[in-house]
């Protein structure tokens, strides 16, 4: 299946960074997910994880679309 899951992660700084790579850590084939990140602590993490990722900058703009 395809799709996007979209969580809220209450709590202080870094608690959606922790939260992401605890989900990406359950994954049985990170490799085929895709995390939208331009925080190059989290992105560094979650590739050594084997997921995925682009950029928020790259991800808006398909969002979006040309201006």
């Amino acid at each position: 299946p395809t799709g996007m899951t979209v969580s809220f992660a209450p709590g202080g700084p870094n608690a959606a960074d922790d939260a992401i790579v605890a989900l990406v850590r359950t994954l049985v084939r990170p490799e085929q997910t895709v995390v939208v990140s331009s925080d190059r602590a989290l992105v560094d993490w979650v590739r050594q994880l084997g997921a995925q990722v682009e950029s928020a900058k790259s991800f808006r703009s398909r969002l979006t679309g040309p201006r």
